[in-house]
């Protein structure tokens, strides 16, 4: 028993938590969908690749990729950066 004479906090069973399985029905876009995680690529397959066609299925990428000259250049809008 603590010193104050409250009650000790009941232990937690981690074991019995459950994360709801995410709403790939979703009617509207919800915070989830920016996390880059499960919700985000199912977006973007259920979602953005059925509206925009094989064009974009074959890309894939997280960047956009230029052409110019005989160089590449690619250019992202992700803001984590691991060495410039």
């Amino acid at each position: 028993m603590p010193e104050n004479g409250s009650t000790p906090p009941a232990s937690i069973d981690m074991e019995a938590w459950v994360c709801p399985a995410p709403l790939r029905d979703a009617p509207n876009i919800l915070m989830g969908h920016g996390g880059g995680g499960a919700m985000s690529a199912g977006l973007v397959e259920h979602l953005f690749l059925p509206a925009f066609g094989s064009a974009a299925d074959a890309a894939m990428g997280d960047s956009a990729v230029l052409q110019i000259g005989t160089e590449r250049v690619a250019f992202s809008t992700d803001s984590y950066v691991v060495k410039p």
